[in-house]
């Protein structure tokens, strides 16, 4: 079995991941920061949907944080920018401006580059245009009242294709990797484009937290990531 770094637990500049109502993290400034370090990495990374969706969450717990506070403004300007340029493109392409809808959504993209309305309308306006299929947002839920200790992983995703491919890696600190298939709707309609979908597994999970990693592979051989076997995604259980 291949070692694993220990769990950061108590280190509040290791990024850990949370998913849910964050309501475990309720009087823990430990845990908040490690959540707001992690609203700031998808910031960086501008995956900008993520990252205030995250953001409320910790604001519902956290109402005056300052940092938090901060994020939700910069955050929000940068997609109210995007998806009032993807609003104009609908438009222009309503109205058989196609040209002019074309480079709209050329500079939506530059602002936004990870817009979910502003992909598919790319795909549509953009000759040849096509990307890796993107994941969204992925929801972590542990499912304390099951029979056996469990707990399921939602994946939301936009693919220009069919997948060939979805799978969750998962490991605790007591058994070795578990690669399973990720089950649940994946439609295409008549542009090619997959509706954003929601993917789930169930798997048995150990006390003190798990380590995951998401792959999606389209028929034409692009891949998304969230985490990677070198790198996984550490969770603890704090609901």
């Amino acid at each position: 079995m291949t070692p694993l770094p220990p769990p950061p637990a108590g280190d509040p500049d290791k990024a850990v991941r949370y998913w849910g109502t964050l309501e475990g993290i309720r009087g823990r400034p430990g845990q908040i920061a490690r959540v707001l370090n992690h609203i700031d990495e998808l910031k960086e990374a501008r995956r900008y949907h993520e990252a205030l969706r995250i953001n409320s969450k910790l604001l519902m717990i956290v109402p005056d944080n300052v940092r938090a506070l901060r994020y939700r403004n910069e955050i929000k300007d940068i997609v109210e920018r995007g998806g009032g340029l993807v609003q104009v493109a609908q438009r222009m392409s309503n109205e058989g401006n196609m040209g002019e809808a074309e480079n709209i959504i050329r500079k939506a993209l530059e602002i936004d580059p990870y817009h979910p309305l502003g992909l598919e309308w790319a795909a549509k306006l953009i000759p040849g245009f096509t990307h890796d299929p993107v994941i969204l947002e992925i929801i972590f839920r542990p499912m304390p009242l099951s029979a056996t200790s469990s707990a399921m992983i939602d994946v939301k995703f936009i693919s220009f294709e069919p997948l060939k491919r979805a799978r969750v890696h998962v490991r605790t600190s007591r058994t070795g990797w578990r690669h399973q298939p990720l089950t649940g709707k994946n439609s295409v309609n008549e542009d090619e484009i997959s509706v954003v979908s929601t993917m789930f597994t169930r798997f048995f999970m150990k006390p003190g937290g798990l380590w995951f990693w998401v792959e999606l592979e389209d028929d034409g051989g692009a891949v998304a990531r969230y985490g990677s076997s070198d790198a996984p995604v550490y969770v603890e259980v704090l609901e």
